[in-house]
Protein backbone atom coordinates (compact mmCIF):
# COMPACT_ATOMS: atom_id res chain seq x y z
CA UNK A 1 0.00 0.00 0.00
CA UNK A 2 2.75 2.48 0.96
CA UNK A 3 4.74 1.72 -2.25
CA UNK A 4 1.61 2.37 -4.50
CA UNK A 5 0.92 5.62 -2.21
CA UNK A 6 4.28 6.69 -3.24
CA UNK A 7 4.12 5.73 -6.71
CA UNK A 8 0.99 7.86 -7.37
CA UNK A 9 2.43 10.74 -5.11
CA UNK A 10 5.84 10.75 -7.32
CA UNK A 11 3.08 10.42 -10.49
CA UNK A 12 1.20 13.86 -9.18
CA UNK A 13 4.70 15.86 -8.29
CA UNK A 14 5.67 15.26 -11.70
CA UNK A 15 2.42 16.33 -13.13
CA UNK A 16 2.53 19.60 -10.92
CA UNK A 17 5.90 20.22 -12.30
CA UNK A 18 4.93 19.52 -15.86
CA UNK A 19 2.10 22.34 -15.42
CA UNK A 20 4.14 24.57 -13.74
CA UNK A 21 7.18 24.46 -16.56
CA UNK A 22 4.48 24.80 -19.20
CA UNK A 23 3.28 27.79 -17.26
CA UNK A 24 6.85 29.18 -17.17
CA UNK A 25 6.91 28.49 -20.89
CA UNK A 26 3.91 31.11 -21.33
CA UNK A 27 5.09 33.49 -19.16
CA UNK A 28 8.27 33.80 -21.17
CA UNK A 29 5.55 34.04 -24.56
CA UNK A 30 4.26 37.10 -22.43
CA UNK A 31 7.47 38.31 -21.65
CA UNK A 32 8.58 38.34 -25.52
CA UNK A 33 5.30 39.70 -26.35
CA UNK A 34 4.55 36.82 -28.60
CA UNK A 35 1.67 36.48 -26.63
CA UNK A 36 -1.05 38.78 -25.07
CA UNK A 37 -2.29 38.90 -21.59
CA UNK A 38 -5.44 38.00 -22.64
CA UNK A 39 -4.52 35.09 -24.28
CA UNK A 40 -2.15 34.16 -21.43
CA UNK A 41 -5.33 34.24 -19.31
CA UNK A 42 -6.91 31.91 -21.57
CA UNK A 43 -4.42 29.64 -21.44
CA UNK A 44 -3.59 29.96 -17.98
CA UNK A 45 -6.50 29.37 -16.18
CA UNK A 46 -7.01 25.30 -17.00
CA UNK A 47 -3.60 25.31 -15.91
CA UNK A 48 -4.28 27.09 -12.17
CA UNK A 49 -7.35 24.77 -12.00
CA UNK A 50 -5.38 21.28 -12.40
CA UNK A 51 -2.67 22.89 -10.87
CA UNK A 52 -5.10 23.36 -7.61
CA UNK A 53 -6.45 19.92 -7.91
CA UNK A 54 -3.06 17.97 -8.20
CA UNK A 55 -1.66 19.61 -5.37
CA UNK A 56 -4.88 18.88 -3.27
CA UNK A 57 -3.95 15.37 -4.43
CA UNK A 58 -0.06 15.71 -3.65
CA UNK A 59 -1.04 16.87 -0.08
CA UNK A 60 -4.37 13.70 1.07
CA UNK A 61 -2.04 11.52 -0.81
CA UNK A 62 1.62 12.99 1.26
CA UNK A 63 -1.44 12.72 4.30
CA UNK A 64 -1.62 9.26 3.68
CA UNK A 65 2.68 7.71 4.05
CA UNK A 66 3.59 6.71 7.59
CA UNK A 67 6.24 9.01 8.66
CA UNK A 68 7.85 6.20 10.19
CA UNK A 69 9.71 3.07 8.62
CA UNK A 70 7.08 0.16 7.47
CA UNK A 71 8.63 -3.52 8.41
CA UNK A 72 9.47 -5.38 5.18
CA UNK A 73 7.66 -8.58 5.30
CA UNK A 74 9.71 -11.73 6.25
CA UNK A 75 11.24 -13.96 3.12
CA UNK A 76 9.21 -17.41 4.42
CA UNK A 77 5.89 -15.21 4.82
CA UNK A 78 6.67 -14.20 0.74
CA UNK A 79 7.58 -17.42 -0.42
CA UNK A 80 4.34 -18.90 1.14
CA UNK A 81 2.33 -16.23 -0.04
CA UNK A 82 3.53 -17.11 -4.11
CA UNK A 83 3.49 -20.75 -3.15
CA UNK A 84 -0.44 -20.49 -1.92
CA UNK A 85 -1.17 -17.63 -4.87
CA UNK A 86 -2.71 -18.84 -7.94
CA UNK A 87 -1.56 -16.92 -11.74
CA UNK A 88 -3.10 -14.21 -10.70
CA UNK A 89 -2.13 -13.68 -7.50
CA UNK A 90 1.43 -14.22 -8.14
CA UNK A 91 0.82 -11.63 -11.04
CA UNK A 92 -0.21 -9.08 -8.41
CA UNK A 93 2.78 -9.79 -6.35
CA UNK A 94 5.13 -9.16 -9.46
CA UNK A 95 3.83 -5.86 -10.25
CA UNK A 96 3.80 -4.87 -6.83
CA UNK A 97 7.29 -5.61 -6.68
CA UNK A 98 7.80 -3.90 -9.63
CA UNK A 99 6.28 -0.80 -8.88
CA UNK A 100 7.09 1.52 -11.95
CA UNK A 101 9.49 -0.54 -13.67
CA UNK A 102 9.45 -3.18 -16.19
CA UNK A 103 10.77 -6.71 -16.80
CA UNK A 104 12.64 -6.48 -20.22
CA UNK A 105 13.37 -10.30 -22.18
CA UNK A 106 16.35 -9.54 -24.31
CA UNK A 107 16.90 -11.50 -27.32
CA UNK A 108 18.78 -14.63 -27.16
CA UNK A 109 21.94 -15.52 -28.40
CA UNK A 110 22.14 -18.50 -30.68
CA UNK A 111 24.01 -21.12 -29.59
CA UNK A 112 22.33 -24.19 -31.54
CA UNK A 113 21.02 -25.19 -27.96
CA UNK A 114 17.27 -24.20 -26.53
CA UNK A 115 17.73 -23.61 -22.99
CA UNK A 116 16.20 -20.65 -21.10
CA UNK A 117 18.92 -18.15 -20.21
CA UNK A 118 18.02 -16.31 -17.11
CA UNK A 119 20.16 -13.68 -17.74
CA UNK A 120 18.58 -12.50 -20.20
CA UNK A 121 15.42 -11.03 -18.12
CA UNK A 122 15.89 -7.94 -16.33
CA UNK A 123 14.16 -5.45 -14.42
CA UNK A 124 14.71 -1.81 -16.00
CA UNK A 125 13.12 1.20 -14.96
CA UNK A 126 10.77 3.85 -16.93
CA UNK A 127 13.81 5.85 -18.13
CA UNK A 128 15.49 2.86 -19.31
CA UNK A 129 12.56 1.26 -21.00
CA UNK A 130 11.96 4.53 -23.48
CA UNK A 131 15.72 4.83 -24.28
CA UNK A 132 14.97 0.48 -25.39
CA UNK A 133 11.80 1.03 -27.01
CA UNK A 134 12.96 4.16 -28.69
CA UNK A 135 16.18 2.10 -29.89
CA UNK A 136 14.11 -0.36 -30.81
CA UNK A 137 11.49 1.30 -32.99
CA UNK A 138 14.64 3.55 -34.97
CA UNK A 139 15.89 -0.15 -35.64
CA UNK A 140 12.92 -2.08 -36.55
CA UNK A 141 11.36 -1.02 -39.94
Amino acid sequence: MRSQVAERLESVTDEINAVKALRGNLLARVGKRKMTMDEFDVANEPLVLDLASLEAQEKALAEQIPAEPVAAESEESLIAEWNDGDVSARRGMLLKTLGRNKMVVFPTVHTGKRVFDNTRVKKVTPKEFAALAEAHASTAG
